[in-house]
């Protein structure tokens, strides 16, 4: 029931002494507004993050030849294996869940040439499956397909960055030949790739793919590639996976089963994990620095309702000897408490989701895009979560207080001067 009397009553002795509920009420909005604050900015680093992931294969293990380092089989230790097409028909044949397989040629910085522009770009080796596995874009053109494979055709697809330098007048890029090393290829291509989680380093959008077969003529071996990405089923364990692929491999090589340099991998699956942890770990350091700066808070209120009752003293021993119930002294006590800790705890959510949705509006407003801080945001039920912490903070603030008031003897504080 709304009683009219009661809450004006705690409207007034709210406002007797101003500066006093003004500087209590700060510690409660800066709680608040702080644990809104780093909670947006979190989710703008997490948005980021799984949108590079979503832009790539989590399903996806990276595979490379390397030194031995144990005797195997009349094999000294030291010996560099090297990765044959042969390796890849084995995987296929022997771990049904693998989904594709892209064995890789980096040829490394070569100079690349238009008619009338010379810049150097990252050149790799590729098979089609590589267009599965990475989230290229088509913008123009077409893959490179099984006859460009077989038939060692040299085309090439290309980033947007490279037909930028390359072709800065040109309005397509696709039907012009690019000149690699001496040798003209033919652009059937164009992508793009917004990811920034990639192996090697520089621009994505600065690659030049060719066939792999025709990569190989490059090389002073034929019939070799450096290394491979494949992906699985994402019902199957990763991990799991890996290992098989690894013992296969040794296998096939003469590599001994408990040598840990043969063979190298990393996954995907584990990178994204462990980001997920990451940033639960980060939430949760989020919520306890809120938490511990809005317990600095519940103290000045709790504090404050404790010097609010000592001052009212007479006042409260004046009710007792009238009739007045321990119970609605504590409804009393505890109802001060929640509003003045709402109110300031409402304002400082209010603060904190106006400045996240402030930041929002810039970043799309100016076009301001980053591949590491994307929509900061707050949802409803983070919003709710605060609002509920809220409240509890005001009924703890309240609830020694509320006891003090209700266990004072009526004539003890008729006496009190």
């Amino acid at each position: 029931m709304w009683d009219r009397e009661l809450w004006s009553e705690i409207a007034q002795n709210i406002g007797k002494n101003k500066l006093r509920t003004l500087l209590t009420a700060v510690g409660v909005f800066w709680g608040i507004f702080m644990l809104i604050l780093l909670l947006g900015v979190g989710n703008g680093l997490s948005n980021a993050t799984l949108e590079n992931f979503q832009n790539s294969a989590t399903n996806a293990i990276y595979v490379w030849p390397q030194r031995t380092s144990l005797p195997y089989k009349g094999f000294q230790a030291g010996r560099r294996i090297s990765f044959e097409l042969e390796d890849v028909e084995v995987l296929k044949s022997e771990i049904p869940e693998m989904e594709y397989i892209a064995p890789r040629i980096q040829l490394g910085e070569l100079s690349c040439k238009s008619s009338n522009k010379q810049e150097s770009f990252n050149i790799r080796g590729e098979l089609p499956d590589m267009f599965f596995i990475e989230s290229l874009e088509l913008v123009e053109g077409r893959k490179i397909n099984p006859i460009d494979i077989d038939e060692k055709r040299r085309v090439t697809v290309v980033g947007r960055e490279v037909v930028k330098k390359l072709f800065p007048e040109e309005r397509e890029a696709v039907g012009q030949y690019i000149n690699i090393q001496g040798k003209d290829f033919l652009i059937v291509g164009v992508y793009r790739k917004e990811s920034s989680i990639r192996m090697g380093q520089g621009n994505p959008e600065e690659d030049v793919f060719i066939p792999l077969t025709v990569a190989q003529g490059y090389l002073p071996v034929p019939n070799i590639f450096h290394w491979f990405v494949c992906t699985v089923d994402p019902d199957v364990d990763i991990k799991n996976t890996e290992e098989k692929i690894k013992t296969i491999l040794k296998e096939q090589h003469q590599v001994h089963p408990e040598d840990k340099s043969g063979v190298g991998a990393w996954n995907m699956g584990d990178f994204f994990g462990k980001f997920q942890s990451l940033f639960a770990g980060i939430n949760i350091f989020i919520w306890l620095v809120g938490i511990g700066s809005l317990i600095a808070g519940i103290v000045g209120v709790g504090n404050v309702m404790l010097i609010s009752v000592k001052e009212r003293t007479r006042e409260i021993g004046l009710r007792k000897a009238l009739g007045a119930t321990p119970g609605s002294l504590i409804k009393m006590v505890l109802l001060e408490s929640l509003v003045l800790t709402f109110i300031a705890g409402y304002v400082g959510l209010f603060a904190g989701t106006g400045l996240i949705t402030l930041l929002e509006f810039i970043l799309n407003e100016f076009n301001i895009e980053s591949n590491y801080f994307k929509r900061p945001e707050i949802d409803l039920s983070t919003g709710i979560a605060a609002l509920v912490l809220i409240v509890i903070a005001g009924i703890l603030a309240g609830i020694y207080p509320a006891r003090q008031a209700a266990n004072m003897d009526p004539v003890e504080a008729l006496r009190n001067e």
